[in-house]
């Protein structure tokens, strides 16, 4: 994939996921927006009042199956656990800020692995933790802005923490043009492991089709087995709802000095297709399983001076997931 096709897919999975804080703080289940927004009216329901505090306990994971490089023998299969808490405040009507923690792990398995000399498994056990702030304003019915910071610590176990290290930002002006339908413009900027620094103009929709019908962003954290993108939703029921959704995901890590790629990068990028359903019984509470596939995998090797050492796509593999959410 060409370089300009690779940011024309980021900008738009970053419009797509900005979209997500035109709501309440981040929710991390799919589908996000209505469970949290439920919440709130449910404790202000019982006590007068909307809530100043809100929090989200969140936990999933999934597997991506075995994958045949294309490029030379071997294959590359990977597990992931991910948790994450939100807290969100309200600071006035129309104000609202929100925190976030997240901590995920690694585990890729290889087989007969020969796309680089002298080495038969560039990376086991990875970790991403993140942290991210974000403010957003709604100045009158139709006019609102988005402003967000976030860093994330990425390594192989045992990488130095200061070299794991990317940063980001998030500006967004958006325009509400009804209750079904909101659009947004703005942009990102984020450093890249041994990479330039990015700056991606976004721009963001997110519209109701029908009472039953919805279509918009996905959290970059709401689901390991799919990233960031866009995903038409459907409620079957008031506590059943079906998802299918795409997107582009991309990691990256920093790898250990004791490595034989000593203090390189390891990138693990492709574009996932999954069908989703999430249980609702309650405003406080969801729980959703998925299964998809990667149709477009790629994998890629740096040295610690950013210089490309090796990359292969892999054949298309499926994957299945789980996830829970628990908001008080």
């Amino acid at each position: 994939m060409h370089t300009k096709s690779r940011r024309i897919v980021a900008a738009t999975a970053c419009a797509l996921t900005a979209t997500q804080a035109l709501a309440e703080p981040p929710d991390q289940d799919l589908p996000t927006e209505a469970h949290e927004s439920e919440a709130s009216e449910a404790i202000q329901e019982l006590t007068g009042r909307p809530p100043l505090v809100t929090f989200s306990v969140s936990a999933r994971g999934d597997h991506r199956f075995k994958a045949d490089f294309k490029d030379g023998e071997g294959d590359m299969s990977v597990s992931r656990l991910r948790g994450d808490l939100g807290v969100g405040f309200t600071i006035d009507q129309r104000t609202r800020l929100g925190l976030a923690f997240g901590h995920e792990q690694s585990r890729y398995h290889f087989g007969d692995f020969d796309l680089l000399q002298g080495v038969d498994r560039p990376l086991r056990d990875a970790y991403t933790t993140d942290f991210g702030a974000r403010l957003s304003r709604q100045f009158d019915e139709h006019w609102g802005a988005i402003i967000g910071a976030r860093v994330e610590f990425s390594g192989e176990s045992g990488a130095d923490l200061d070299d794991s290290a990317t940063y980001g930002g998030l500006g967004i002006v958006t325009y509400r043009f009804s209750e079904t339908l909101t659009v947004g413009v703005g942009a990102v900027v984020s450093t890249r492991l041994e990479d330039s620094t990015q700056f991606i103009p976004i721009v963001l929709v997110d519209v109701q089709i029908s009472d039953r019908l919805s279509f918009g962003n996905i959290d970059p954290r709401a689901t390991a087995g799919l990233g960031i993108g866009a995903a038409l939703r459907y409620r079957l029921t008031d506590e059943w709802t079906l998802s299918l959704g795409g997107g582009y995901q991309r990691r990256e890590y920093r790898l250990d000095n004791t490595n034989t790629i000593s203090g390189g990068v390891f990138r693990d990028s492709g574009f996932p297709i999954v069908l989703d359903t999430t249980y609702a019984p309650n405003p406080h509470f969801s729980i959703g399983a998925r299964a998809g596939a990667m149709v477009w995998h790629r994998l890629e090797l740096f040295d610690d001076d950013g210089r490309s050492l090796t990359k292969s796509e892999l054949d298309p593999t499926p994957f299945v997931g789980f996830g829970a959410t628990v908001r008080f």
